[in-house]
């Protein structure tokens, strides 16, 4: 048996240019730190630059705010480099290091966000939501979509985007799609791919968890297991557990037990539903996910023997269509426009699916090493194995694990940090599913 810890990576370059350069600049060899983020609600990424500046970059390119900043990085020598072209769009930090030396750290975005926010959209869209998405990102944008919903319930659709820029726009629409049973929908960037990826709940939690063969594990040591060759277990470095199980406020948001009408002054009409999150997610939206996927709710609590989702916390009304673009054949519908009750509770249920996700996140840091594998894209969006120890082994003295902290977490963030020979991830991580077993032979061959 052999122990040992992963490799690092290689930073091919990091290159400065703008139009205001008479050729770029290679800054590769006074970098110090790179971190980069990504998050599921968010379609760009943005990251930090630390430099040693023994040259006076900053005095002679005059830093201006809108810069390029071209990162090549690889896992390894045979591995395929991962390009990402970013705008430094602040400087977080000029310091003196000492006489000769000035220590700065850049903010970077991702360049589409940099282009985003210098075009506004004001114009008209018919079609399906995804293609209105996937339009304004190749319209504005010149960027592409990488579509894995498994259905949207949403149909052809009219609207006008009301002065946003691109990336808000996509976003706007984004919000406003659900799959047939009222799973929520995603629109998020990567660091080692170059499309957006447009995904549905649905589909995410449906996925296998990408670390079967080496979960990722808390309490046996400080280093990753390698047997035979290949990895038997990945050890957390460091875990971080905070703002958990804060059912207080879900419920003041009416997402627990509440009152919904939909008000039509087109027709004069509303549409009411009484929201009961165990009934309309666990019962309805999750079935054929054991009931335990997305949603950490028990619901046998009770409060002065009546079920919290029984209660009517709040009584929410919106206006959900207006008939702007009504022309009597039906093709299609306004942006919040929907016709019957159960139609309406989809959105409910989606806002209802997001608050109860991250209501038990998750952070951990562990070794690098294989999630900048070329271009394949292993962080927001998959599902990961994490296994914590219990405090206490079994009576015979054998390691049992944590329940309520071990289980499948789906990816909801990223921090990429490259310093010196090290590449750690830290992942925030929200909870899906609970094993029934204490036993970590059932999680680890």
């Amino acid at each position: 048996m052999q122990v040992k810890t992963k490799d690092g990576y290689i930073l091919e370059s990091v290159i400065i240019n703008s139009s205001r350069m008479l050729e770029p600049f290679n800054i590769v060899g006074l970098v110090t730190d790179i971190e980069i983020f990504e998050h599921l609600d968010l379609p760009y990424i943005t990251g930090q630059v630390a430099m040693m500046d023994t040259f006076r970059l900053y005095d002679r390119l005059d830093f201006q705010g809108a810069e390029y900043c071209t990162i090549i990085i690889k896992q390894t020598e045979k591995s395929p480099p991962i390009e990402k072209r970013f705008v430094i769009d602040r400087l977080l930090t000029n310091k003196k290091a000492n006489e000769q030396t000035d220590l700065l750290m850049f903010h970077i975005v991702e360049d589409v966000l940099f282009k985003s926010n210098m075009l506004n959209v004001n114009k008209a869209y018919t079609g399906k939501p995804q293609k209105i998405i996937e339009s304004i990102a190749k319209q504005w944008l010149s960027k592409d979509i990488e579509n894995i919903c498994s259905d949207i319930f949403q149909d052809k659709i009219r609207l006008i985007v009301p002065n946003l820029t691109p990336l808000d726009a996509m976003s706007w629409v984004k919000s406003r799609t659900t799959t047939s049973k009222g799973f929520p929908t995603y629109l998020f960037s990567s660091f080692t791919t170059e499309k957006l990826i447009y995904a549905d709940l649905k589909t995410l939690i449906d996925g296998n968890p990408i670390n079967t063969k080496a979960p990722f594990i808390y309490g046996v040591t400080n280093t990753d297991l390698e047997v035979d060759g290949e990895f038997r277990h990945v050890a957390i470095k460091e875990y971080n557990l905070e703002s958990t199980d804060d059912l207080y406020n879900i419920i003041a948001d009416g997402l627990v037990g509440a009152r919904h009408t939909f008000y039509s002054t087109h027709t004069a009409k509303g549409a009411s539903h009484k929201f009961d999150v165990a009934k309309d997610v666990m019962e309805n939206v999750l079935e054929g996910n054991d009931g335990t996927k997305a949603v950490a709710f028990a619901n046998d609590f009770v409060f002065d023997d009546v079920p919290l989702q029984e209660y009517t916390s709040k009584n929410i009304y919106q206006i959900s269509q207006s008939g702007a673009y009504d022309d009597a054949t039906g093709r299609f519908r306004s942006y919040d426009e929907d016709t019957t009750e159960s139609d309406h509770a989809k959105k409910i249920m989606a806002k209802a699916l997001k608050s109860f996700l991250l209501k038990a996140p998750i952070s951990i840091r562990i070794d690098g090493a294989g999630f900048i594998e070329g271009n394949n894209h292993y962080t927001t969006g998959n599902i990961v194995r994490i296994l914590f120890l219990a405090n206490r082994p079994n009576d015979d003295g054998a390691a049992k694990l944590d329940l309520k902290k071990s289980g499948d977490y789906l990816v909801y963030g990223a921090k990429h940090s490259f310093g010196g020979a090290r590449y750690n991830i830290h992942l925030k991580c929200v909870k899906l599913t609970t094993f029934t077993d204490d036993s970590p032979m059932r999680v680890i061959g």
